[in-house]
C-alpha cells in the first residue's frame, strides 16, 4: 500500500521541524536528568568519602596518641634494662639463670602450699637463697619446707618459733636453701 501526502509543503516542513523539536526536547530532558542525577551522585560521594576522611584523621589521631605511648613504654624498658644490668651481671656470675628461675618458681608454689607470709629472700652470691618469714602453725611450715625442698634443691632449716603479731601466734622460721645437687651446682 503506498502512501500519499497530500498536505501542502509548508505544513509537511513543520511537521518535521515539530517532531525534530520534540526529539530535541525529549533529548534535552533527557540530558538534564542524567546531569542532575550525576550530580547528585557526585556530591553524595563527596559527603561521603568526607565521613570517612574525618574517621580516618580520628583513627591517626589515635594511633599517634598509642604511639607516643609506645615510645614512652620503650624508653621505660630500657631504662629497666639498665637497672637490670647489674642484677644479670650478678646472676650470671652466680650460675645459670635457668636454676636461678627454677628455684624462684619453686618459691612461689611452696608459699601457696601452706599459709606461709615470706619476709626476706636474698640471693647471695654463693647461690644460696636465706628466706625468713612467718607461719600459721608447724603443719603450714611444714608443707612449705616438703614442697620447696624437692629435688634439685636442698633446704637447711634455721630457727623456728612462736611470735605474737597483733595478737595473732605465729610461727616464725628461718631458713636456707641452696642450689642444685652435684655438679650443676655453680663455683
Amino acid at each position: 500500500m503506498i502512501r500519499i501526502n497530500l498536505l501542502p509543503p509548508e505544513e509537511r516542513a513543520s511537521i518535521k521541524a515539530i517532531n525534530t523539536n520534540a526529539i530535541l526536547l525529549s533529548c534535552g530532558i533527557v540530558l538534564i536528568a542524567l546531569m542532575l542525577f550525576t550530580g547528585v551522585y557526585l556530591r553524595l560521594q563527596i559527603m561521603w568519602e568526607k565521613d570517612k576522611l574525618v574517621g580516618y584523621q580520628e583513627a591517626v589521631a589515635n594511633m599517634s596518641h598509642y604511639r607516643t605511648a609506645i615510645a614512652r613504654m620503650e624508653k621505660q624498658m630500657k631504662a629497666l634494662e639498665k637497672q637490670t644490668e647489674p642484677l644479670t651481671n650478678q646472676m650470671q656470675e652466680i650460675g645459670t639463670s635457668a636454676h636461678i628461675e627454677q628455684l624462684f618458681r619453686r618459691v612461689s608454689y611452696s608459699a601457696t602450699r601452706g599459709n606461709v607470709w615470706l619476709q626476706d629472700l636474698t640471693l647471695l652470691k654463693d647461690g644460696s637463697l636465706p628466706i625468713t618469714g612467718y607461719a600459721v602453725d608447724f603443719s603450714d611450715l611444714d608443707r612449705f619446707l616438703t614442697a620447696f625442698g624437692k629435688d634439685p634443691f636442698r633446704v637447711q632449716m634455721g630457727s623456728q618459733g612462736w611470735e605474737a603479731r597483733a595478737g595473732v601466734r605465729l610461727v616464725a622460721f628461718s631458713a636456707k636453701v641452696g642450689l642444685p645437687y652435684g655438679g650443676d651446682q655453680p663455683q
